[in-house]
């Protein structure tokens, strides 16, 4: 990226400048392709992984073997807000697919909602590959096997999954992908897409014709170098780096259970990225334990989304089914590159001591609480 800093042409422009930053941008391109496994795919850069999604999840793209344009949605419950509020299709074209206690969309129910389509309909599936809560791994090798029989487009948002996990025999007709979960930089992110299956027939952002028409504007250089260089770093290693982040997973999700027998893992029992822990520790309200390990230095996520102030129960862990009261303890605990034993030890020593804390003051508020009653009588 520093390198890229030094670049000062325009990526469209035809002096050896504008040449040279061109060079840089598809030299990231074809990487990023490779090491995802996808030489022959064509990749269009985005601000980011939203903006793939609503380029990409809206009635204008068109099936090219079918020669028709997508009618209906297909998308999981469990997705990610930006699939599934940010899609351009009529609230009576969408079709929500459950999932179970886990998490994991049940192959059969896809079958069943791509069979009741009316002959002539065009479906898009939209179905993230992790989940960005719980971790939870989709199948998504046989979900892009349903799609395919049935002539629907698969849409795979790939934002937790890349540079974790191998696709292996997995082929959407298109995944999104987002460098700052890479450790790239924010602000950067693509849609990449079988030109021979799904077609783009009415950018979101038209103007100059950038990106082969998919997306206008002049190109972030040297963002995109980033993006690439994190994608490379994170597959070269990736086999031993998931098994290291595992270990420290397995170790924190161990001590937090000799801690609190009652505690609850979402997604326990069925494939996970080892980067995700979400947890509920009963009766400890998720918003008051963040700000405890905040104090100590440790930043989590709870299992809600906050809007304008707001504070909404996760819609993931609704679609688990799970009660709104263990939703509103939930704390999601992220591994990454940096992370280390010493870290895992640091944070269960912390839950350690806040819990214990809102235990005794529990235990004095039901002593005052039957002190008044007492009183009263």
């Amino acid at each position: 990226m520093h390198a890229a800093m030094d670049d000062i042409g325009n990526p469209s422009s035809i002096h050896s400048f504008g040449r040279q930053a061109r060079k840089k941008i598809e030299d990231a391109r074809a990487g990023i392709l490779a090491d995802l496994g996808l030489p022959e795919y064509r990749l269009a850069f985005t601000s980011g992984a939203s903006e793939a999604l609503a380029m990409v999840l809206t009635p204008h793209t068109q099936n090219v073997q079918a020669k028709r344009t997508t009618t209906h949605l297909l998308i999981a419950e469990s997705d990610h807000v930006a699939s599934l509020h940010g899609h351009g299709f009529a609230d009576n074209a969408v079709i929500k697919l459950t999932v179970d206690a886990s998490g994991v969309l049940d192959i059969a129910t896809l079958k069943t909602a791509l069979e009741s389509l009316p002959e002539g309909t065009q479906a898009v599936v939209a179905v993230h590959a992790a989940n960005n809560e719980t971790g939870v791994l989709q199948p998504i090798e046989a979900i892009s096997t349903l799609c395919d029989l049935h002539q629907a487009l698969f849409v795979c948002d790939l934002v937790q999954w890349a540079g974790r996990l191998p696709l292996n025999d997995a082929r959407p007709a298109a995944i999104i992908v987002s460098a700052h979960k890479l450790g790239g930089p924010a602000g950067v992110g693509a849609l990449i897409y079988d030109p021979m299956r799904l077609h783009i027939t009415r950018p979101m952002i038209r103007g100059g014709g950038q990106e082969r028409g998919a997306r206008a504007g002049t190109e972030n250089a040297i963002g995109i170098t980033g993006f690439a260089s994190a994608l490379h770093e994170a597959v070269g290693d990736m086999e031993a780096e998931q098994r290291r982040i595992s270990e420290l997973r397995d170790v924190f999700e161990t001590g937090l259970r000799e801690l609190h027998p009652d505690a609850s893992v979402f997604g326990q029992d069925v494939p996970r990225l080892a980067s995700t822990s979400c947890f509920a520790l009963p009766g400890q309200e998720a918003a008051l334990a963040l700000m405890q390990l905040d104090l100590d230095g440790i930043a989590v996520s709870s299992g809600s989304a906050c809007s304008s102030g707001k504070v909404k129960a996760s819609h993931v862990l609704a679609a688990m089914n799970i009660g709104p009261e263990l939703a509103a303890c939930a704390l999601r605990v992220s591994f990454g590159f940096a992370s280390k034993p010493a870290d895992v030890e640091r944070l269960l020593a912390s839950i350690s001591r806040w819990s214990s804390a809102s235990k005794k003051n529990s235990g004095k508020n039901a002593n005052l609480r039957r002190s008044a009653i007492g009183k009263s009588a």
